[in-house]
Parts: structure tokens; sequence; C-alpha cells
């Protein structure tokens, strides 16, 4: 299975190209100032601008953002809701990252710390091994932490962040991220349930 994301994009960039967004003020030239604000070089600067690109003016859940522009706005500016918020963002927008979160859930549910290892070989049984594939893995995991879903105590190791107190917007845009990877499901369901909500508290 394709991989699909090649480099990281900051947060700062992807949060102030979905406020250009929602102002009407966002184009191919602007994204790319934000590109080279994080990174230089033609081959990076294009791998972080497909990023950018697919999580946020190319994302799924951008009608459902569009329609609820200030909450959105306001649940992504900090705490567990900006968590949330970008985690569900992250995962609409590449099966990497909901395979990724899904996994370390589901090792979170009986074990505190996950190591690098682990992730990397779970990843590679359906996303194979190869270097595109480590530089996916390793892309997705420090969106993940800067996002604030994980930290990282010491090289190799990752810890859960528990996301309490989250609005019901948060919440239900969380929800939606989980049914873009699994679109025979509903809000009407017991979908949290599944290791995708183990951060949920």
């Amino acid at each position: 299975m394709a991989i699909g994301v090649k480099a990281s994009a900051s947060l700062g960039s992807l949060s102030l190209a979905m406020s250009a967004i929602l102002n009407g003020s966002c184009t191919k030239d602007y994204i790319l100032e934000l590109v080279a604000l994080e990174t230089s070089g033609k081959s990076r600067t294009e791998k972080v601008n497909r990023t950018i690109r697919r999580m946020t003016v190319n994302n799924q859940l951008l009608p459902f953002i569009k329609e609820h522009s200030h909450e959105f706005l306001a649940n992504s500016i900090q705490g567990t809701n900006k968590t949330a918020v970008y985690t569900a963002l992250m995962c609409a927008a590449y099966p990497l990252f909901y395979d990724l979160v899904t996994l370390l859930g589901k090792h979170f549910h009986v074990q505190d710390e996950v190591p690098t290892s682990l992730i990397i070989a779970k990843l590679s049984e359906k996303y194979g091994s190869s270097v595109d594939s480590t530089i996916g893995f390793n892309s997705a995991i420090k969106m993940l932490v800067e996002a604030g879903l994980i930290t990282r105590p010491e090289t190799g190791i990752y810890k859960a962040c528990r996301l309490s107190g989250l609005s019901d917007f948060s919440l239900s845009f969380y929800k939606k991220a989980f049914l873009v990877n699994n679109p025979t499901y509903s809000e009407l369901d017991n979908i949290e349930t599944y290791p995708y909500f183990e951060f949920i508290s």
C-alpha cells in the first residue's frame, strides 16, 4: 500500500493554511511561502507542500470545516481540543496517520510505553519495508508528537497523552476522521470502542 506522506509539516504551517482557507485568502503561492519558512531545497519543498495541501485544501473534511469554521478555529487554538482537531485532520488526510493512531491506541490500552521498533514493524506489515516507508512512518510520528497526542520521554519510546475535557465539536470532528477511514460506519454506531479512541478520556 502506498505510504502517501513523504515529509512532515509543522503544526504552525497547517494552522496558518487553515486560517487562510477559511478567510478566503489561501493561494498556492501562500502555501509555498509557508513551506519556505520551514524547509529548503526543491525536493523537500515539494514534499512538504504536498503534505500541507493534502491536509488542508484537499482534506476530505474541508466541507465540514467550512460549514463550522468558527468552531474549528476556536477549538484549534490550544489544549486537548487542538490536539484532537489536528490529529483528526491528519487522519482524514492520510490512512497512514489513522493506522498509526489505531496501532498506538491498541498497544497503549495494555501498556504505558510503545517503542519505535514495534511501531515500524507493525506498520511495515501493511506498508512494506523501504526507505520511503520509514520516512513516512517517522514523519507521521513526528507530527503526532507536535500535535500533542503522544510524547517521547526518551529516544525511541513513546507515551500516550489523554484527551480529557474535549468540546462537543472536537469530539465530533475526531469521530468524523474515523468515519473517513471506516465509511461503512456512522456516528450512531458504537465506534468509541475502537483503538482509535483510546486517547479519549
